[in-house]
């Protein structure tokens, strides 16, 4: 199949064509956001795009070339109907309109900039599991446990890998200790956040 038209098979067959390699997850992630922007003009069926579909892709296909399962829906792109999602982010639009007419604040729109967990999603996971009692799970009650876990249980984790997960963790706290210090609130679409006093002016923390 060319790999422009890897966005018309169903998803089944699409998981089925990463999961045998003939197609990677980066490569059908990169035919489906050129089918959007190819018909979207005209369908107007998409709100809202991933801004992280590519980077998250490529640490799908990383996962899967490092022996890692991490489900049937491994690296499969999907759409989500979201009516709510569009009603929020008119009310975050019209709550940084007051921030700048009401308050007079200087508003930017940022990104954090933390680093792309999904390929660390699993091992930090695992780093924070009772896999002892999961594995009893496994042996008593087999079918409680979702193809996820199941997954999980049967990776061969090494030293390595909880190490780069937990050099993940420390970068994000990093990232977030020194983006916060440039602000004195946090508008998020789902929440503020209170500044706290620290040192002589009013900073997250």
């Amino acid at each position: 199949m060319d790999k422009d038209d890897l966005w018309s098979p169903s998803g089944t067959k699409k998981a089925r064509l990463i999961r045998e390699r003939k197609a990677s997850a980066s490569e059908i992630a990169s035919s489906v956001l050129k089918r959007i922007e190819d018909v979207d003009p005209t369908a107007s069926a998409y709100c809202t795009l991933s801004e992280w579909a590519s980077s998250d892709a490529r640490a799908a296909d990383q996962a899967l070339q490092g022996g890692r399962d991490l489900g049937p829906l491994h690296g499969l792109p999907v759409s989500v109907k979201d009516i709510g999602q569009t009603e929020m982010q008119a009310l975050y639009a019209r709550a940084l309109a007051m921030f700048v007419s009401a308050f007079g604040f200087t508003v930017d729109k940022v990104d954090l900039g933390v680093p792309n967990v999904a390929a660390s999603f699993w091992a930090l996971v695992t780093a924070n599991t009772d896999l002892r009692g999961l594995r009893r799970i496994r042996q008593e009650q087999p079918d409680d446990l979702t193809q996820s876990l199941r997954s999980l249980l049967a990776t061969q984790w090494s030293a390595d890998d909880f190490t780069d997960a937990a050099m993940v963790c420390q970068e994000i706290s990093n990232t977030m200790w020194h983006f916060t210090d440039r602000y004195d609130l946090l508008l998020t679409p789902t929440t503020t956040l209170a500044a706290k006093y620290r040192s002589s002016r009013y900073k997250f923390f």
